[in-house]
């Protein structure tokens, strides 16, 4: 029984700094250190794996369980990331009503629109990804943020327009959208807000 304890501690203990791994990996600003992270949280799952069916082979063969609470806590732990990664993308906020993306050389930032007037945009760059999120409205062609700036900065205006299938979301120095550039694309197919 012993070695059984001591197999699913060590479980417990390689998925509890995985996890931790991921959620520092989730909330570090874009750096070199992200790099170093990401290669840990690859190891941690690979070694928490690992670790979890030598575990299981041994429970099997011995034919004993560890405690409820470690089987709990294992659970948490496991189920941890996912439900994160769905909350991250608005799986909690109901349906999407819009999907498009702004692409350059180096980045692309997608921004979502919900149904129950929530929006998230993500800015993915070659070590990392951001998240921001908040709340919208919408008159006619133009979306308003109710918060701004809307990400860390004033990339985004706190009104943008929709003309087409595309969002204009930069002012230039006149006061003016930026037609030649900024701007995000939509996807037609998915978007139940234009077809109305």
């Amino acid at each position: 029984m012993e070695i059984i304890n001591r197999k699913w501690n060590k479980t417990l203990l390689y998925l509890l700094l995985t996890v931790l791994t991921f959620f520092l990996l989730k909330i570090g600003k874009a750096s070199l250190f992200d790099i170093a992270l990401f290669l840990a949280l690859l190891i941690g799952i690979v070694i928490s794996v690992i670790s979890l069916l030598i575990a299981v082979k041994f429970s099997f063969i011995n034919k004993r369980l560890p405690s409820k609470w470690l089987l709990l806590a294992l659970f948490i732990l496991t189920t941890s990331m996912p439900l994160y990664e769905y909350y991250q993308n608005g799986g909690f906020w109901g349906k999407k009503v819009l999907e498009s993306a702004f692409i350059d050389e180096r980045s692309r930032m997608n921004l979502t629109l919900f149904e129950n007037g929530k929006y998230q945009i993500v800015s993915n760059w070659l070590i990392g990804q951001e998240s921001f999120t908040g709340n919208y409205k919408i008159y006619k062609d133009t979306i308003e943020f109710e918060e701004y700036p809307v990400i860390d900065n004033d990339f985004i205006s706190k009104k943008i327009i929709i003309k087409n299938n595309k969002i204009y979301f930069r002012l230039d120095n006149f006061g003016k959208y930026d037609t030649t550039f900024y701007y995000f694309q939509i996807d037609y197919e998915k978007n139940r807000l234009l077809k109305k």
